[in-house]
């Protein structure tokens, strides 16, 4: 990773939003996020920020009847327009197969997503975009007209919002989750230098996904009590 890529990064320290993005409101997504699991295995869960998909499940028929609606239930369906919308918390996107990461990545994500990670690691949306290697000037663009990432791009951004799930679910499984942020803890961790990678940054692998894979895999370690 070039010194450019770096500075910018140690500059996130000091551009860390106190607030949440807002993600939801600024693309006209007026929701309130419904969790698809127990409170006490999303501890993270939090009210504007929401990872979205389209739903391509709901036929044109049923969304022509639909109003514009909250998210509902454990499905957290909505619909916004004439496209229907589920929430995709970070613990289901995880716990999701490869056939159904492969059909979400297909139809693309939501640029908008972008700036949900944002919220959620706390950094600002141009570190954001920086890590994973995605053009800020095509995602600002996207996201103000309510666009989808193209697939690769919507590969990455769903890798990143997997690993967040996978902080959630080592806490919930190893421990009390109460309090604990996850995607602020992830934010903080992969900017230290670990050993397992020749003492390079966790956040300079995020930019591909066999990148991804070893920073999960590193994850992994961590639970199994291995040294990472």
């Amino acid at each position: 990773m070039t010194a450019t890529r770096s500075s910018t990064r140690r500059a996130a320290k000091t551009t860390t939003a106190k607030k949440p993005v807002k993600s939801v409101a600024s693309s006209g997504l007026q929701w309130e996020v419904a969790a698809s699991t127990p409170k006490k295995t999303s501890p993270t869960k939090k009210k504007g920020v929401a990872f979205v998909i389209r739903d391509t499940s709901v036929s044109e028929a049923v969304i022509k009847k639909t109003k514009l609606a909250p998210f509902k239930g454990t499905e957290g369906r909505a619909f916004k327009g004439n496209v229907a919308m589920r929430a995709l918390p970070p613990t289901t996107a995880y716990h999701w197969d490869a056939f159904d990461m492969v059909n979400i990545i297909r139809h693309g994500v939501p640029a908008v997503n972008v700036e949900a990670l944002g919220a959620t690691l706390h950094l600002d949306k141009g570190i954001v975009t920086e890590l994973l290697g995605l053009p800020k000037s095509t995602v600002d663009k996207k996201i103000k007209d309510d666009k989808d990432l193209t697939p690769e791009q919507s590969e990455r951004v769903l890798g990143l919002q997997r690993l967040i799930g996978q902080v959630e679910v080592i806490v919930a499984e190893s421990g009390d989750p109460t309090g604990f942020d996850a995607g602020e803890w992830l934010a903080r961790w992969i900017q230290k230098p670990l050993p397992a990678l020749g003492g390079r940054k966790p956040d300079e692998f995020l930019d591909t996904v066999i990148g991804q894979q070893l920073v999960s895999k590193l994850l992994a370690q961590i639970q199994s009590g291995a040294y990472a």
